[in-house]
């Protein structure tokens, strides 16, 4: 899936994940504002070609209650388990590396999901060690205002310089970029930048109703909360999908499916 993205986005003139991938030095704020807009124009258009993406997550309340509200709820980048998060190389004076990262991160909301489904690694780090879930969304036949801010993850050896403090301007830009260590996760996420402080105090949340297909419920997930998950799903027209340990493989497998189980590689 990955690729017919990534080969749609390269056919536009300027190859925008190229420049993402390769330049280490900022565009200026024309540029980065072009890039994100190519980006998301090109996702929008071609929303049908996207492949199920997949998010991992405990089932504590928050999250059991998002997805009976069917929602995705974004979080600050600075609650991100990226310690480089927004990270941008500049001259820029600050008193350390926090102070640095804080001040990129600032009004910058985040949600992440993958390509991958039933990864042993994501369930284990994000599903809770596996007494959580992962919820399956099928964005292709959403409208506009529910994928105009999701974004492929682009991995990269460094992160982007900055020589002019103008070109700092824009930072959503800053968190498409990741290090190469986070590639197995396969990531999309939603990014948004909110500026008003009255507005950052309010709830961020993407609407994607309609787009929940399947919640696979961790092999380690107690009773009460799968009979509960079950409930909420008939209510959202989504299936529900125990998750179980393959026999003879270093793999998770969902019951009912026969689906090529994934190994961890």
């Amino acid at each position: 899936m990955r690729k017919i993205i990534e080969d749609m986005l390269n056919g536009i003139t300027n190859s925008p994940l190229e420049i993402i991938k390769t330049t280490n030095t900022l565009p200026s704020l024309k540029e980065k504002s072009e890039i994100l807009e190519q980006i998301s124009v090109c996702i929008v258009e071609n929303r049908d070609k996207i492949s199920p993406l997949y998010r991992y997550s405990p089932a504590n309340y928050w999250n059991i209650r998002s997805l009976e509200q069917q929602k995705l709820v974004l979080r600050p980048a600075s609650e991100m388990n990226d310690i480089f998060e927004g990270d941008v190389v500049t001259s820029l004076p600050f008193a350390d590396m926090s102070e640095k990262i804080e001040s990129f991160q600032k009004g910058i909301y985040l949600k992440s999901l993958s390509e991958k489904r039933l990864d042993l690694r994501m369930f284990a780090h994000y599903g809770d060690d596996f007494k959580g879930m992962c919820v399956k969304y099928d964005f292709t036949h959403c409208i506009r205002s529910q994928i105009k801010d999701l974004f492929p993850v682009v991995y990269a050896k460094d992160p982007f310089e900055s020589v002019k403090p103008e070109s700092l301007k824009n930072n959503r830009f800053f968190f498409l970029r990741k290090a190469k260590a986070w590639k197995y996760e396969s990531e999309w996420r939603f990014i948004r930048l909110v500026e008003g402080e009255a507005e950052q105090k309010q709830e961020q949340s993407v609407d994607v109703r309609g787009c929940i297909k399947t919640i696979y419920l961790g092999p380690q997930m107690e009773d009460a909360k799968k009979e509960h998950i079950k409930e909420i799903a008939k209510k959202i027209n989504a299936q529900v999908k125990e998750v179980m340990l393959s026999d003879g493989k270093f793999a998770l497998e969902a019951k009912g499916e026969n689906d090529e189980h994934l190994n961890l590689r």
